[in-house]
């Protein structure tokens, strides 16, 4: 209702988002949030710090409305599609995004990861910390032609010369299939990530079968 909206404009006028000439875009950012908060029966307060969160630390840093929306649709269908909170795939998110950033996965390709990860539970932090070592363990691999490249290779069943010509051409891809194949893994307590110092950062909670 308009107290909600009201509400959810004091917020982001509070989060700094205020400047001349502001009140339409808070507006615009406003409704996005109320729709997910619709979309997703999740608390609009809780949703607003999260998107403005992750919205700025993947390089909207004005909170551009047409961005700001279709990154809130993004959510909406990438939470949906794997059954996990839109404030806990938001929260794994903004974690994950400075460094996943950096290897060139974008921002549907960042919601995707996290949402696979929040659904066994995980805080963000544990996890993310496990993904920020192993794309920085996979890069140096690829790179000075470690043993390691066998590992990530094996994750996506190819072998270490064919992962190392798919990484040189295009990091982003080997990273986000290693990425989500291991979030697959943890689902199922697999033991590929072992060689990967993986296996560390377990899920919070069982998954519901």
């Amino acid at each position: 209702g308009n107290d909600g909206s009201r509400q959810l404009i004091q917020q982001f006028t509070q989060m700094g988002v205020s400047s001349a000439g502001s009140e339409g875009r808070i507006s615009k950012l406003a409704t996005s949030v109320a729709r997910l908060a619709g979309a997703t029966g999740e608390d609009a307060g809780g949703l607003a710090q999260g998107m403005n969160q992750f919205a700025r630390a993947t390089g909207n840093i004005n909170l551009d409305p047409k961005r700001y929306s279709d990154l809130s649709d993004s959510l909406v269908r990438v939470s949906k599609n794997v059954g996990a909170s839109a404030t806990d795939v938001l929260a794994f998110s903004k974690n994950i995004a400075p460094l996943a950033q950096q290897a060139g996965i974008g921002s549907t390709g960042i919601l995707g990861i996290s949402a696979s990860f929040a659904k066994l539970g995980e805080d963000g932090v544990g996890a993310s910390t496990a993904i920020s070592k192993m794309m920085g363990d996979m890069a140096r691999s690829v790179h000075e032609g470690t043993p390691e490249v066998k590992n990530y290779a094996e994750i996506v069943v190819t072998t270490a010369e064919t992962f190392k010509m798919m990484y040189v051409a295009d990091p982003a891809g080997p990273r986000n299939k290693v990425t989500e194949s291991i979030a697959k893994a943890r689902q199922g307590g697999h033991r590929t990530l072992a060689p990967l110092g993986l296996e560390g950062a377990r899920p919070q909670r069982t998954p519901s079968a």
